[in-house]
């Protein structure tokens, strides 16, 4: 196996930000005229509430997923990474499916909403 050089923080944001300018250039204009803004922030913020009463805290789950799947891969895994990689699904199920649902728009800002709740180390 080909070995992966580590980058700095610094050169991740910028491939990040690259990335999500990439992913959403093409849907960006489609979904703010299908969904005001607002109704999307308040729809994930509803979404977190029923969530965190079905499942539990988001930060007991999200640390959850991150050990298990840290076991799974053989690395650590944070919680904060866990979320960041769940907005990377999202994104990727913009990209494939349909253009006039705001679901993963809602869940993209969720996770969003949960990884400003974490602190630094987490």
């Amino acid at each position: 196996m080909t070995q992966i050089e580590p980058i700095s923080e610094e050169e991740k944001l910028r491939r990040g930000t690259e990335f999500m300018n990439l992913m959403f250039k093409e849907v960006e204009q489609e979904i703010i005229q299908e969904q005001p803004v607002a109704d999307i922030l308040e729809n994930a913020r509803n979404a977190i509430l029923e969530r965190n009463s079905r499942h539990g805290s988001s930060k007991v789950v999200h640390t959850l997923v991150a050990n298990l799947w840290s076991q799974l891969l053989g690395k650590e895994i944070t919680a904060r990474q866990v979320m960041l990689m769940m907005i990377l699904v999202k994104t990727a199920r913009i990209q494939c499916g349909s253009l006039k649902t705001t679901e993963h728009t809602e869940d993209i800002a969720g996770y969003a909403q949960l990884l400003e709740s974490l602190d630094e180390t987490e």
